[in-house]
C-alpha cells in the first residue's frame, strides 16, 4: 500500500527536481543519525528481549511513519520510473518487483538471522558489529550524495 501512495506522489516529484533533491538530503541526515545510533550502541543482552508481539495494527503503523520506507520507494520510483515508463503502469511494476525482491530479502534474514546471533552473540563481538555496520551505513549516505 505505501508503494502505492508513494508511487503516486513521485509523479507530482519527478515534476518537481528541487524537491526531490531536498528530500535526498533530509533522507541522507535520517541515514547519518541511524548510522551514529547503530555505531554507539551498546550490546543487547537476551534478557532484555520482550517476548510480546506487536500484531498487524502495529506493522501498519509502523509502515505509516517508517521514514526510510518513504525514501526509499521515492528514490526507487524516480530513479526507475523511466526504465518501466513515467505511467501509473510503470510505478506498479515497480512497486510489485520491489515487494518481490523484499520478501526474498526477509527470508534471507529470517535464515541467518539465528546463526548470527549465535556467532556474534557475545558482548565484544556485538560491540564490533555494531561499529562496523554504523560506519558502513554513514559510507551509504556518503555514497548517496556524491555527485554521479
Amino acid at each position: 500500500m505505501l508503494g502505492l501512495v508513494v508511487g503516486y506522489g513521485s509523479l507530482f516529484i519527478e515534476d518537481n527536481p528541487d524537491l526531490l533533491t531536498f528530500l535526498t538530503y533530509i533522507g541522507v541526515g535520517y541515514i547519518i543519525y541511524l548510522s551514529y545510533q547503530i555505531a554507539t550502541a551498546s550490546h543487547i543482552d537476551g534478557k532484555d528481549i520482550s517476548d510480546e508481539e506487536l500484531g498487524l495494527k502495529t506493522g501498519v503503523i509502523l509502515q505509516v511513519v517508517n521514514g526510510k520506507a518513504f525514501i526509499h520507494l521515492l528514490i526507487l520510483m524516480t530513479t526507475f520510473g523511466t526504465v518501466f515508463g513515467l505511467n501509473w503502469d510503470g510505478k506498479m511494476i515497480i512497486v510489485l518487483l520491489n515487494v518481490g525482491i523484499k520478501l526474498l530479502g526477509w527470508f534471507c534474514w529470517a535464515s541467518f538471522g539465528s546463526a548470527l546471533k549465535e556467532l556474534f552473540g557475545d558482548s565484544k563481538s556485538g560491540v564490533l558489529i555494531n561499529r562496523i555496520m554504523g560506519f558502513s551505513l554513514f559510507c551509504v549516505a556518503i555514497w548517496i550524495v556524491i555527485p554521479k
